[in-house]
């Protein structure tokens, strides 16, 4: 969500695999969520302010609508080895 409200003077190839990366670790994080315990709290929104309530997703719509995009966007944007280490 904070992608297109970047740093100012940065190219768009650098906004696309920081997002790719992002985004795998959002779908990783969400598998081990989903997997430890199975039906959990799933937003794909930034979170503002306080929320007290948690709703429980099932899992398969988790992994469609969260965990498996991610991942496509993720191999579709970002190298097959890393140049970069850090």
């Amino acid at each position: 969500a904070y992608a297109d409200r970047g740093v100012e003077g940065l190219r768009d190839d650098v906004k696309t695999r920081r997002s790719a990366e992002i985004r795998y670790l959002r779908a990783l994080f969400y598998f081990i969520l989903v997997e430890t315990w199975g039906d959990v709290h799933f937003t794909l929104e930034p979170t503002e302010g306080v929320q007290t309530e948690a709703n429980r997703t099932p899992a398969n719509t988790i992994y469609e609508q969260g965990i498996l995009p991610d991942l496509e966007f993720a191999i579709a944007n970002l190298p097959n080895t890393q140049g970069e280490y850090g």
